[in-house]
């Protein structure tokens, strides 16, 4: 099925049934956050609910919006560390991360990782200059946390899957037994011990970022998290500038700069041709040994987000969208290249190796807009457009048939009602 060829699609009623997704969702959490799905997924995720937040703003929902953010923000500490999970009273006998969290007690409000930081382009997208002002301070802190504990001039360093919100991702195989797709039921089984093994050393190591490196626990810098951080950037410059609070963070361009820098001098291979993520090792004289993953995954596509992005790389990147091989299946993006030898687009365990997922696409067509690549962008904005109008606000989508899987009414899926502004109309021929 050719998704260009149904151009025609309801986008008042997709809209409508978007918002209809986003109220359910919010009342079902006794009007406190948006769930991304209830009640498969009964917490509160910093980037479910910054997309939640930036689909409200398009949708006319403005306090909605509003109340997602300062729902997380509630939770920043000192640091300016923000939790990627909030359990606020709702816990699911499966949540191994939860009694790990905390020493004080056995129900812990929030999770010990970071949360991905996607609140400053959450912020630009609700365009209320009040509202910016009155959290502007918050978010330069939290983005001021990854430059200080997590090295994100020199490629923003995670500590678990778990922060870079592509917990199953091929890149991340190197921690947890690879099975065989005949084999899956028992990967399934043994894939929670392995993260309860990671989550017990990050807790013995008292979830501090040093010591956890210091002792070679878990380091990746991840080319996706360091793509959407300078993303986050280049918004939260813009928020500074419209609220006149430029003095709060007036070296902005030259991190950016050096973020930018970075990225391309150390994750772009050029033998290869894409970008890899890199473990990190400290030796026992005390420097640090960079190993790129040699794993092509969706993360090596939004680079597609930098500004000054070579334009040599640019067309090695669009080619790879566009080819058929690799991700430029019927249904784009799939969140590994149809050539992996473990692409497998079924939505089973583990489901970070096929599908489509409507968020990946938000961030990609930004870029590709970015670059100047409109007809690129609305290709994808369209198939977008179209298996959500059929298959509803489905988790993620087969990238063939653009049949939805797994969870209904998942709230992130909203996000592609804001896919026609980004590519100004993407039904048109």
């Amino acid at each position: 099925m050719n998704p260009d060829s149904h151009p025609d699609i309801d986008q008042q009623h997709l809209r409508e049934r978007a918002r209809e997704v986003l109220l359910n969702n919010y009342h079902a959490t006794g009007d406190r956050y948006i769930t991304p799905a209830w009640p498969h997924y009964k917490n509160q995720w910093v980037w479910d609910s910054s997309f939640h937040a930036i689909a409200c703003g398009e949708l006319g929902m403005g306090e909605l919006a509003k109340n997602e953010i300062r729902t997380l923000l509630e939770f920043q500490d000192g640091r300016g560390w923000i939790p990627h999970r909030i359990y606020h009273g709702q816990y699911n006998l499966l949540d191994l991360e939860r009694p790990l969290y905390r020493t004080g007690g056995w129900h812990p409000e929030t999770s010990q990782l970071v949360g991905q930081p996607v609140i400053a382009q959450a912020v630009e997208a609700i365009n209320e200059p009040a509202f910016t002002a009155e959290v502007i301070e918050q978010l330069v802190t939290f983005y001021r946390y990854f430059l200080r504990y997590r090295d994100a001039e020199n490629i923003l360093s995670i500590i678990s899957p778990r922060e870079s919100g592509r917990d199953a991702a091929p890149e991340f195989d190197f921690f947890r037994p690879v099975m065989p797709k005949t084999f899956r039921v028992l990967g399934k089984l043994l894939d929670p011990l392995y993260v309860l093994r990671l989550d017990w050393r990050l807790m013995r190591a008292g979830w501090d970022e040093a010591e956890i490196f210091r002792r070679n626990i878990f380091h990746v810098k991840d080319v996706a998290e360091h793509c959407i951080f300078i993303d986050g950037l280049y918004a939260l410059g813009k928020l500074l500038e419209q609220t006149d609070r430029t003095g709060l963070f007036p070296d902005i361009k030259a991190v950016t700069l050096r973020c930018e820098r970075a990225l391309l001098e150390q994750a772009w291979d050029e033998v290869s041709r894409t970008f890899y993520p890199l473990r990190v090792e400290h030796t026992k004289d005390g420097q640090w040994r960079l190993e790129p993953i040699r794993e092509l995954s969706l993360g090596a596509l939004f680079p597609l987000l930098l500004r000054d992005l070579p334009a040599d790389i640019l067309e090695q990147l669009v080619a790879d969208v566009s080819d058929p091989k690799s991700f430029g299946t019927p249904y784009p993006v799939p969140s590994v290249p149809a050539c992996h030898p473990r692409f497998d687009p079924s939505g089973k365990f583990p489901i970070w190796r096929g599908p489509t997922w409507i968020n990946s696409n938000w961030f990609l067509i930004r870029g590709l807009m970015r670059q100047g690549r409109v007809e690129t962008a609305r290709h994808i904005a369209r198939a977008s457009l179209d298996m959500v109008s059929r298959e509803g606000f489905r988790e993620f989508f087969d990238p063939f048939d653009g049949s939805g899987m797994r969870v209904d009414d998942f709230g992130w899926s909203t996000l592609v009602t804001t896919f026609p502004g980004l590519v100004d109309d993407p039904s048109s021929e």
